[in-house]
């Protein structure tokens, strides 16, 4: 019996491991709502006070997804209107709530710092005295994983989408990881493992050891190359970038969205940086906006994608430049060709936009993310 020790390490290091991204703390605006109906009356246990004026002030309630208390306590809170912030404080009996206390007025602005994570993106809430809201945060920095083995070509899959073989040297980068809990799985030969893991800065090593059968019988594997009709598992598109010689790669799908969709459906919350940044890879972004509470109700196009089956995702920029220079080997494939149509990639420019590609000649421009574009899906095999 052989064994193959695994050994996963998230690294930290500036320059080579965590994908460090603009506004990567992000509050949803969207999830703004009053707690309770009526202004607080009577006697209450914990009473909402008052600014510096005298006036009248609201308290904010904002529970952060993907931080710890620790990281929380040293958020500072950056006021860009008239308004005084009287109290901050996390809460004691619920580890990942911020309280904030500040006067109420209309169009109040602000946003938050953290010296490691940067600047969150700036909301504009309207305030009414002595009542209480809550909103949702959450930390979106990605990171980088590194899969080893003491064995080089060990298949790594990662939430179902493969990632790539280990090197000659026995490892395997992953990057773009957002943070939580994944699947990874293992194959070697006709050996299988699957493992959940919990992402996070703190979380940085991983182990597992696999017994492989000393003799492995030789597997047919199938290749692929660039313009290869692809159709295993459910799954039907056409190749258009092959890896590990041809045995893994990426297809396109054989349609295109029937109609042109918006990338992000509600023009009121367009002014955020979700942290779909990566021009890289669609599957990273993907990961990024299913993350987002009601995400299949807020962005058609990456919804689109999602309901062609498990492993579905909006192309980000890069992708979608690599279809359109192979697109003339993909047409003769393709149920619907690609044509003169501007798509979406799943890569923002800014808190606005997001980036697409003209498919007649590989133009790239950027367009407001409440527009209306053509949608293809890529996939991974």
């Amino acid at each position: 019996m052989k064994k193959i020790i695994v050994i996963l390490l998230t690294i930290f290091l500036c320059a080579t491991a965590t994908a460090q991204m603009t506004n990567s703390i992000v509050i949803d605006s969207s999830s703004f709502n009053a707690v309770q109906t009526d202004v607080l009356t009577g006697v209450n246990i914990d009473p909402i006070g008052l600014d510096s004026s005298r006036q009248p002030c609201a308290r904010l309630k904002i529970k952060f997804d993907r931080m710890t208390k620790e990281e929380i306590e040293v958020l500072e809170v950056k006021m860009c209107s008239n308004t005084d912030l009287t109290k901050q404080k996390v809460a004691d009996y619920y580890n990942n709530v911020l309280i904030l206390e500040m006067t109420a007025k209309p169009n109040t602005r602000f946003y938050l710092y953290s010296s490691e994570f940067g600047e969150s993106n700036e909301v504009t809430l309207n305030l009414e005295g002595n009542r209480e809201y809550e909103m949702i945060a959450r930390l979106n920095q990605l990171y980088s994983i590194v899969v080893m083995s003491n064995v080089p070509d060990v298949e790594i899959l990662l939430d179902g989408n493969y990632k790539g073989v280990t090197d000659d040297n026995c490892q395997l980068s992953v990057l773009d990881v957002t943070p939580g809990v994944h699947t990874l799985i293992y194959r070697f030969g006709d050996s299988y493992v699957q493992q959940s893991i919990a992402v996070h800065r703190k979380s940085i090593a991983f182990r597992h050891d696999m017994e492989l059968v000393a003799e492995q019988s030789p597997v047919q594997i199938k290749v692929y190359k660039v313009g290869d009709y692809y159709n295993e598992n459910g799954k039907e598109g056409v190749v258009f970038e092959v890896t590990d010689r041809g045995r893994h790669g990426k297809i396109v799908s054989m349609i295109q969205s029937s109609e042109a969709l918006q990338w992000r459906s509600d023009n009121v919350e367009q002014k955020t940086l979700i942290g779909a940044v990566s021009k890289t890879n669609g599957a990273a972004n993907m990961a990024v906006v299913k993350s987002i509470p009601n995400w299949e109700s807020k962005y058609p196009a990456f919804k689109w994608c999602a309901e062609l089956g498990e492993g579905w995702y909006l192309p980000a920029k890069e992708e979608l430049l690599t279809i359109y220079r192979c697109k003339e080997i993909l047409n003769s494939k393709l149920n619907e060709k690609i044509d003169r149509e501007w798509t979406w990639s799943s890569t923002e420019c800014n808190k606005l936009c997001a980036w697409l590609v003209y498919m007649n000649d590989g133009y790239t421009n950027y367009y407001n993310k409440y527009n209306y574009n053509y949608v293809r899906a890529v996939s991974a095999f």
